[in-house]
């Protein structure tokens, strides 16, 4: 259904805007060129692209309105219920286009024209390699090979600790090099270096209580390696999670 555009003359009080972004707030004769170019449309994008992180957004506006008003002034203005026209896209042929620029408005910092699809999937794709999956297969893979005798297990939790600490290695560099202000790297950088003397103490403390003859055999053993394995995991758990705070 064709969107059925029209002017919502509202003379009887007028609101005065105290500040405007963009396009929000525009001449009447800017609002009847948009009117204009929107004729038949229903459908828009909202995109802020000074927002950068903020992905596009498909709204559905099933009539177009414009709201007539006075600044301060006493000058008559408009404002519509699109929104900021500056962050607003209608179909154009094959493409999607700022109304702001099509109308003649005067923007900044916006693209003419957007490809939302492409803009989602470069948004909301973690801007980072997540190989934890990977790193969780390893004693999977080893027990399915070399059996489930203790022997066994002990070795392939080994193997897999040994993955952990790879991961905890590449996950900080990549913290490091790639996502973090001078500050944030000598801040983490610090932090890291004061785990480590507490990972150290703690598996100190782990091979102490496992020294206790209630401790002693075999079964034993394969519970000491996981408590030191999940210290090393804990921590690249911790720090992808520092990473997927952020869009980057």
């Amino acid at each position: 259904m064709a969107t059925r555009i029209y002017i919502a003359l509202i003379f009887g009080f007028f609101i005065h805007c105290a500040s405007a972004d963009q396009a929000s707030i525009i001449s009447i004769e800017e609002s009847e060129a948009v009117l204009e170019l929107l004729e038949g449309q229903n459908e828009f994008w909202k995109y802020c692209a000074p927002c950068s992180s903020v992905p596009p957004e498909l709204m559905t506006v099933e009539t177009i309105e414009v709201e007539p008003f006075t600044n301060s002034s006493d000058e008559l203005k408009a404002r519509m219920n699109l929104g900021d026209l500056a962050y607003r896209y209608y179909r154009d042929g094959d493409s999607w286009r700022n109304i702001a620029i099509a109308a003649g408005i005067k923007t900044f910092e916006v693209p003419e024209y957007i490809n939302p699809e492409e803009l989602i999937a470069e948004m909301t794709e973690p801007g980072y390699i997540d190989n934890r999956d990977q790193v969780e297969a390893v004693y999977t893979n080893c027990t399915s090979e070399n059996g489930l005798t203790t022997a066994a297990m002990n070795y392939c939790t080994n193997l897999e600790a040994e993955a952990w600490d790879t991961e905890l290695n590449r996950v900080y560099q990549e913290l490091m090099n790639n996502h973090l202000t001078e500050e944030g790297q000598t801040t983490l950088r610090a932090a890291q270096r004061k785990w480590i003397e507490q990972r150290d103490l703690e598996i100190e403390f782990i091979d102490a209580m496992f020294s206790r003859r209630e401790f002693w055999g075999t079964s034993w053993s394969s519970v000491q390696l996981n408590n030191k394995l999940t210290i090393t995991k804990n921590r690249v758990n911790d720090l992808y999670r520092y990473l997927s705070s952020h869009n980057f």
